[in-house]
């Protein structure tokens, strides 16, 4: 997600700068106002992409707690539990601070943008969550009490339902974002 995510930014600014360039020389006068907007949004675009490369560890460590439990190595899963729930912990109040960043009244891109970090950060609960259940799984199934370690492992499935649909709504936000950033540059 988060080459895409620079890739993005990339050609968004090229494509800004481009439009400026041929308003420029073609005397075509460019709206301060839009100016003031395509600004905003790559600055805020630009917060999320610094701190973008921490989501791929927080799935990497999730992933390799799940291949632990596939193989009954129970001391690792809760060992990489660990490390994605601290992970996502970090990376969620990045969010939360980019969102207090936002004007109290965005405009609309920027509202559909503050909703995709919402959403985001959402979905990383749920999967944060998931790491809990797996994690109190593996220490059950550890201690032989397969009851328990069963139950926890229904509360990941449904913690995992619950991230995979919040993840659909952050790509339908994305859609409608990418959507209104190219009509900003038309």
């Amino acid at each position: 997600m988060e080459k895409k995510a620079e890739i993005s930014y990339l050609v968004f600014t090229i494509t800004t700068l481009i439009c400026v360039a041929l308003a420029f020389f073609i005397g075509v006068n460019v709206p301060q106002d839009n100016c003031q907007e395509i600004k905003q949004v790559l600055y805020f675009e630009s917060l999320e992409i610094e701190i973008a490369d921490q989501v791929t560890d927080i799935y990497d460590y999730y992933s390799l707690a799940s291949n632990s439990y596939d193989y009954s190595d129970y001391t690792n899963v809760i060992f990489y539990c660990e490390k994605s729930r601290s992970l996502s912990t970090s990376y969620s109040q990045k969010l939360r601070t980019i969102k207090a960043e936002y004007p109290s009244e965005p405009i609309e891109i920027l509202r559909i943008r503050k909703q995709m970090i919402e959403t985001e950060i959402e979905y990383l609960f749920a999967l944060y969550q998931s790491c809990e259940y797996l994690e109190s799984a593996s220490r059950a199934y550890s201690n032989y009490d397969y009851q328990m370690g069963d139950v926890n492992i229904e509360g990941q499935n449904e913690q995992i339902t619950i991230h995979d649909s919040k993840v659909e709504e952050y790509y339908n936000l994305e859609a409608r974002y990418q959507r209104l950033k190219r009509e900003m540059i038309e």
